[in-house]
């Protein structure tokens, strides 16, 4: 009999493999109230009924979960890093543009490597498909084989399985720890090497033909890469929208500064703005690598802390002079 308890105590637990959703509004009450009976398995300690009491429960699952697919992500991001590493070194044989017997080791390296001209220029072609392959073809299938593997581990690590009856039902065999990563790191280091091409080369790789509010600005050209349909977009250098970004994010800056100063000449303190960046970093940032345009978002919902903080000191300060004013009258009338 224990032999059996103890066999039994060891099987996967079985979960669903859209348990996690990959992107931040869809976990909902109505998420929570559907999938909270798997709570139990990330944390017994929290969450030790299969059940929920409450609203607050609700809460605290769906808060949990954003943490456990936030390391989900941590961890992909790492993977991916790691995965294009080896792949410029081992594949592709980078070396660094100034020391060229040197190999990347990060992914800065890699990007240093990327936006070099020489290298572009070597071989177009090459590099077009060498930028195709980091950038979507990893995780494309017959080249995704390290991703799946890092599921597996995931999944063996947290002693789960994916529901094989729901897997028949799904268009795709792809759970959630792989769609997560995919959605996170694969749009993050996309974009990161975009810009780099744009600012370097006036032109990208792209898997989709988009609509863009500036068009004309864009020149698509369809090709295959890896036998892949992909696209090779020029921008008019002329036109580069990233000098707009980078002038906008200077006039955030500029005004968020103005907005620092001003409120610290009202009895703002240091550790008080301070507390409100580390604030507004973590929450908006989430890990993420910085670009122009989050940047200015960011200094953006700064400003708007501070001013509505300057806004209750003025608030507070206005009140105490009325309320001295009216203690005086009624002090000199006695």
């Amino acid at each position: 009999m224990s032999s059996t308890t103890s066999t039994t105590a060891t099987l996967p637990a079985v979960i669903p493999y859209d348990l996690l959703p990959v992107t931040e509004n869809q976990y909902t009450i109505e998420w929570a109230k559907k999938t909270f009976k798997y709570a139990h398995l990330f944390d017994n300690h929290q969450f030790q009924s299969r059940a929920y009491i409450n609203k607050k429960e609700l809460d605290e699952w769906m808060i949990a979960a954003k943490k456990l697919r936030k390391g989900i992500n941590d961890m992909g991001l790492n993977a991916t890093t790691n995965k294009l590493i080896q792949l410029a070194t081992t594949e592709y044989n980078m070396k660094m543009p100034i020391t060229t017997n040197q190999n990347p080791v990060n992914f800065e390296d890699l990007i240093c490597i990327i936006s070099n001209n020489d290298w572009y220029k070597k071989n177009v072609d090459i590099a077009r498909r060498q930028l195709w392959m980091m950038q979507y073809g990893i995780f494309r299938n017959d080249y995704d084989d390290w991703l799946k593997e890092f599921e597996r581990n995931w999944l063996q690590e947290h002693n789960m399985q994916y529901d094989l009856f729901y897997k028949e039902r799904l268009s795709t065999n792809k759970g959630f720890v792989y769609c997560n990563i995919v959605r996170y790191v694969g749009n993050l280091l996309c974009e990161r090497i975009k810009r780099v091409c744009i600012q370097n080369h006036r032109e990208f790789i792209t898997s989709r033909k988009k609509k863009a509010r500036n068009e004309d600005k864009y020149t698509y050209t369809e090709t295959r890469l890896h036998r892949f349909r992909a696209y090779i977009v020029q921008v008019d250098i002329n036109d580069d929208p990233y000098k707009e970004y980078l002038a906008i994010q200077e006039q955030h800056i500029r005004k968020v500064r103005r907005t620092i100063n001003t409120a610290m000449e009202n009895g703002v303190t240091k550790e008080q703005i301070n507390k409100l960046v580390k604030i507004c970093v973590e929450k908006k940032s989430s890990g993420k690598t910085y670009d122009p345009l989050k940047v200015c978002y960011y200094l953006y919902i700064l400003t708007k802390y501070i001013t509505a903080m300057l806004f209750f000191f003025r608030k507070i300060n206005t009140y105490r002079r009325q309320r001295y004013i009216h203690d005086n009258k009624t002090y000199n009338s006695q």
